[in-house]
């Protein structure tokens, strides 16, 4: 979500936002900031009361901190899904007309997805919120084809003493 808020400083403008978003969303993700020379891309989150209570309840019964505890779940959490995701969406895919299937099944799940996440705009609040995870996991899907038929044609199609 990207919002514009008029007001003289970066601070004013964030608390406007905050007090204008108010309870709506689990998570507040105030600012990003570009990847820096390490690819590392830095998210400002705040946690409602509520939820930054719960986590940092969790964190002391890992003995870990707040911060550490969250970056090491969802790092587990996004290598499972994607690790089980990539498992299951390359399978079948044995042979380079099976990898041309799963190219032409990936530009399909882009277009659905996009067009999805485009959808979204027309809808109300939450609804367009669901629009465009459900386009996210769409377009997921496609990457996740492309990547499997990509990898399958890049070694049935590369000589034997080529591959490593």
């Amino acid at each position: 979500m990207m919002a514009l808020v008029a007001a003289k400083t970066p601070q004013r403008a964030a608390h406007r936002l905050r007090h204008r978003l108010g309870t709506r969303l689990p998570i507040d993700v105030i600012t990003t900031h570009y990847p820096d020379a390490s690819h590392s891309v830095l998210l400002n989150v705040a946690f409602p009361p509520v939820a930054y209570a719960a986590l940092t309840a969790s964190a002391r019964r890992a003995q870990q901190t707040p911060e550490r505890f969250l970056e090491l779940t969802l790092h587990q959490a996004l290598a499972e899904h994607a690790d089980h995701l990539q498992v299951k969406a390359s399978r079948g895919i044995d042979s380079n007309a099976a990898a041309a299937r799963a190219w032409r099944r990936a530009g399909w799940a882009f277009l659905a997805g996009l067009s999805l996440i485009g959808f979204a705009s027309r809808l109300p609040g939450w609804g367009a919120v669901l629009l465009i995870l459900l386009g996210v996991g769409v377009h997921t899907l496609g990457e996740l084809l492309h990547a499997a038929g990509s990898f399958e044609l890049r070694y049935n199609l590369a000589p034997a003493h080529a591959q490593g």
